[in-house]
Formats: structure tokens, C-alpha cells, sequence
């Protein structure tokens, strides 16, 4: 599933972060920094790191090994409010998922908060409707 197949509402937020990863994707990284507001600031809470300016954002992109690429799985947006899920890709067999929150400020991306959830063996569960899928 490409960019352009997401399940997403049109809207000039949703759109803009469509783009967003588009240009991502492509590499384009003039394109991409001038997406994001001078304030820019991008978290991701798990690891406790952030990147303050879109310089920052562009130039931790560009020097990710490569290759990879991001495919957006689902996309919502309210106002100048986004979420998406998306798969990251990478050349590893290993496809990691990552649930991303984005504000909007005039017509740029202001902030991006990103979760990536890593599998993990829950704890033993007494509710007969728990379920688990074979892998």
C-alpha cells in the first residue's frame, strides 16, 4: 500500500501530510523542510528524544541508513489536527508500525508526535475473550 492508496479523508491537513511523506519517500529534502513551520519540533516519548527546527527533521531523515520508506496505513484528520498509522520499511524483514500525531499551524507542520509500539508477550490473561492471532 503506497501514499496514495491510505484510507484518508480529503482535507488540506490530511493532504499536507500525505505530501509530507511523499516527499519523504522521494528523498526531496528541500521539499520536505519547507513543509515545516521555523518552530518545528518533532518527539518521539519512548526514547525520550526530540529534534527542535526542521533542519534538524530533514538532516535525521537523510542520514537514516537507507534504504526506506514509509507507507500510510490509515490517516485522520480534524482541523489542523492529523493521525496516522503508518509501516516503516526498511532492509530488514522486520516491518515496524508507528502511530503519528501532527499540528498543523498556517498551512505547515508545526509538531509531530510519534509512538512506535514494539510486540511484546503480555502478561497471562484470565477473560476467555482474549484472543491472539497466529503468526
Amino acid at each position: 500500500m503506497g501514499i496514495r492508496d491510505v484510507a484518508c479523508a480529503s482535507s488540506e491537513a490530511a493532504d499536507l501530510v500525505q505530501h509530507f511523506w511523499a516527499l519523504a519517500n522521494g528523498q526531496q529534502w528541500a521539499g520536505l523542510a519547507r513543509l515545516l513551520a521555523p518552530d518545528f519540533r518533532y518527539e518521539v516519548p519512548q526514547t525520550r528524544e526530540f529534534i527542535e527546527g526542521p533542519d534538524g527533521l530533514v538532516d535525521f531523515f537523510a542520514t537514516w541508513p537507507q534504504p526506506w520508506r514509509v507507507d500510510l496505513q490509515r490517516c485522520l484528520a480534524q482541523g489542523d489536527q492529523v493521525a496516522v498509522q503508518m509501516s516503516f520499511h526498511d532492509d530488514t524483514p522486520e516491518v515496524q508500525t508507528c502511530v503519528g500525531f501532527y499540528e498543523l499551524d498556517r498551512g505547515q507542520i508545526r509538531r509531530i508526535v510519534e509512538y512506535w509500539p514494539a510486540a511484546y508477550e503480555p502478561p497471562p490473561r484470565h477473560s476467555p475473550h482474549v484472543q491472539r492471532a497466529v503468526e
